[in-house]
Order: C-alpha cells, then structure tokens, then sequence
C-alpha cells in the first residue's frame, strides 16, 4: 500500500537516500503498487490502473506504464494539482507553475511491439523500462544510443536482417524520437512563462524525480514536528508520529 502514516513516509525517505535516482523511481512504484500476492502473481486482476505487481515485474514497466503509477503515487500522497516554482532561464525569476495530473494517472494502452522506417531500414522495437534504463546507464559511452539498440525487436533492410548494433547513430537518434511520440505521457513538458520579463520556455518533467523532492520536503517537515515535540514533551518518534497531523498541530500550537 502507499505510505499512510508519517513513519511510512519517514521509512521511504531513509531507504532512498543511499540510492541513485532510477533505483528512487523503483522504490516509489514499489511504495504505490498494491504488493504482489506470495506467488509473485498479481494481487488483483488486470483492470488497468489498479493492476499489482510483483516487485521485480515494476522494472520492466515500460516508461509510460511506470510514470502512470507515479502520477497516481503522487495524488494519493499529495493531491491531483501538482505546483513547483523553476527559475526562468531568461532572468532567474521564479516562476510558478500548476498542472491537473487527473489525465495522467491512468496507464496508457501502449503495442509490445511498435513499427517504424527510418532511412529505409524497417524497424520493430517497443518502449524502454527501468531495467533499460539501468543497463544503458552502465555504458561508458553513449547511452542515449545503447537504451534505443536495447528496445530494438528486429530491423531489416528490404528485408535482410540487421543486428541492432549496426544501426546508425541518425537511424538510433530517430528511433528515441519514435518512443517519445508513442509514449506521450512518458514525456511530459511544462509550458512555462516569466511574469517578469516575458520570457517563455519548456521543461520537461521528471515525476520521479519531483516526487522524491515532495516525499524529501515532507520528510524534513515530519522530522521537525517531532523534534519540536519531544523535547517539549519528551515524547519518542513512534509515539509522536502515531498521532493523527491533526493532533499533532494541536500539540505544536501549544508549544
């Protein structure tokens, strides 16, 4: 189940902080996903966005099914609207941003394998994981192009076989353009505008990514409102954060 309790939360954030930021994306999926039943089966049948999975099955979530259950981590934890400040590359100023997550929550309907022709070269691939993500990271080089051979299902040329690591750069740079058309919602891009100087930019959003700083933010808030507490009280964590926030506010205005 998500993180229901303070000390759910406070557990996430002590795990994840020895961790990089895809092995951060795994821990959070595992956080939403329902769990798996013993089996590694699924807990619940395959009706979409409430579907569990085993938790070695998470990693090979292609990055569209991954980031839908991101998206829903995240309304559970924190509400549908989604609000973040970024600095305008023009002049520095802040500029706040809100996005309705609601349409993005559920798991898109994505083929295991897509087609395409690039520089007449016939290719079938599907949509990367993080376990692609991963391996391609481990490349010395060229990552971006290790990640699109890795999601290469066959690729011929008027119809002689072609191994994936023969592939051009320009056929491979294409191909992630492919993904990134196929899985929209993978790729998400805030339309941002400066109130101070006009400007206008895009930034793409990484939901893991911002969703551990929510869970980090959360974590310190937690750890003060306990701090706070028992040295006025001298009551333990487990006791202070086994209260409801309600209580605990109760507590800290009377400090």
């Amino acid at each position: 189940m998500p993180p229901r309790t303070g000390a759910d939360l406070l557990r996430l954030w002590d795990a994840g902080q020895d961790q990089g930021p895809l092995e951060r994306a795994l821990a959070l999926l595992r956080a939403g996903d329902g769990g798996a039943e013993a089996d590694g089966g699924e807990a619940n049948p395959p009706d979409g966005a409430n579907t569990s999975l085993a938790p070695s099955a998470l990693e090979d979530l292609d990055v569209a099914a991954r980031d839908a259950r991101l998206f829903r981590l995240r309304a559970e934890l924190f509400g549908p609207t989604l609000t973040g400040v970024d600095a305008c590359p023009h002049c520095g100023a802040p500029a706040e941003f809100a996005l309705d997550t609601s349409a993005l929550v559920a798991s898109p309907e994505t083929a295991h394998a897509l087609r395409a022709t690039e520089q007449g070269i016939d290719l079938r691939f599907r949509l990367p994981t993080t376990r692609d993500l991963l391996v391609a990271l481990e490349e010395d080089e060229d990552a971006a192009g290790a990640l699109a051979r890795r999601c290469v299902l066959s690729a011929e040329r008027a119809g002689d076989p072609l191994s994936p690591s023969s592939l051009p750069a320009e056929v491979l740079a294409a191909l992630e353009r492919r993904m990134g058309e196929a899985a929209p919602t993978a790729e998400v891009r805030l339309h941002l505008a400066c109130a101070g100087c006009g400007g206008s930019w895009e930034r793409l959003l990484d939901i893991a990514r911002f969703l551990w700083d929510e869970i980090a933010t959360e974590a310190r808030r937690l750890a003060g409102e306990v701090h706070a507490l028992a040295r006025a009280y001298g009551w333990g964590e487990a006791e202070i954060l086994g209260m409801s926030a309600r209580r605990r506010q109760l507590y800290l205005e009377l400090v």
